[in-house]
């Protein structure tokens, strides 16, 4: 018997009780959408009251998926076009069940009515970077010890033995599919920006908008996660250098194949420029969210 312990951060949205949507029957106690975020973003969005000026113009980097451990002689692995799930789950331990007793951030609380609804593309039929789904263990949201505003979501479970992950990949994805065999009980969950020598924006925490029907949203009610200490204006030469800056650094990228795990992909050839982090610990900006 082990002890699995996986706790997600960055551009992720984790679904409870609610899929697959619109559907009869059983939902999926708890699925960990990580959605396809390396694109770059630009776009405007109108700032809750009394934000002095009152719309912001924005943009934001692309994040990579990705699969660690807590040393760095186990390779990382990336998360592009995969649905995980422990195989080993130890299924006499109880249905899983999330402790709210620290509410974590929720999609819901940001933006007008209509509320945002989960996409079906993103969140059910495969148009997303990875899926962790869980039927037992639980999960709870914990805030960092440096940053009380940067939570992240820990999920717990049982295991007959060591760790053994499913690995099913998306219909069309280059992805392996043999198991993944786990040699620690704790594993870490994020996306991540590719480039660490990218600031990170305030703005991040709209790229979990991804998951939803409405996309990244145009009006907020209440500032996001980031937000708190105020926003820079985005000038055309901070935009021009960080554009130089990302354009530079995907000319030094290595070759796609270097990774050796998803052959000749661009997705690949980024995950290969993220430095080794055993706990990808970023600001609040780039928490991951709740849904409903």
């Amino acid at each position: 018997m082990g002890t699995l312990t996986i706790t997600f951060s960055g551009i992720c949205t984790h679904f409870h009780d609610c899929l697959p949507w619109d559907q009869p029957g059983p939902k999926i106690p708890m699925r960990s959408v990580l959605p396809n975020a390396m694109g770059v973003y630009f776009g405007m969005v109108q700032l809750p009251p009394p934000a002095d000026p009152s719309v912001a113009t924005y943009y934001l980097m692309p994040h990579v998926a990705q699969l660690s451990s807590p040393t760095a002689d186990a390779p990382r692995r990336l998360l592009y076009g995969v649905q995980l799930e422990v195989v080993n789950v130890d299924t006499t331990q109880p249905e899983f069940t999330f402790d709210w007793s620290i509410p974590g951030y929720h999609l819901r609380e940001y933006v007008p009515k209509p509320e945002p609804e989960p996409s079906p593309d993103v969140v059910s039929n495969y148009k997303a970077a990875c899926y962790f789904d869980f039927h037992f263990g639980s999960g709870k949201v914990v805030p960092s010890t440096d940053n009380p505003l940067m939570l992240t979501t820990q999920v717990q479970l049982a295991t007959n033995g060591p760790p053994v992950i499913r690995v099913s990949p998306f219909p069309g994805s280059p992805a392996g599919g043999d198991p993944w065999f786990i040699q620690t009980e704790t594993l870490f969950v994020a996306n991540q920006d590719f480039d660490a020598d990218v600031e990170d924006k305030p703005f991040d925490f709209m790229l979990n908008y991804l998951v939803t029907q409405q996309g990244l949203p145009q009006l907020l009610t209440e500032n996001m996660p980031g937000m708190e200490d105020g926003l820079e204006e985005l000038t055309p030469a901070v935009l021009g250098k960080s554009m130089v800056d990302l354009g530079v650094a995907i000319l030094n990228l290595p070759p796609p194949s270097a990774s050796g795990q998803q052959g000749n992909s661009s997705a690949a050839a980024l995950f290969e420029r993220l430095p080794f982090q055993s706990f990808v610990d970023l600001d609040q900006s780039c928490s991951d969210s709740h849904f409903p």
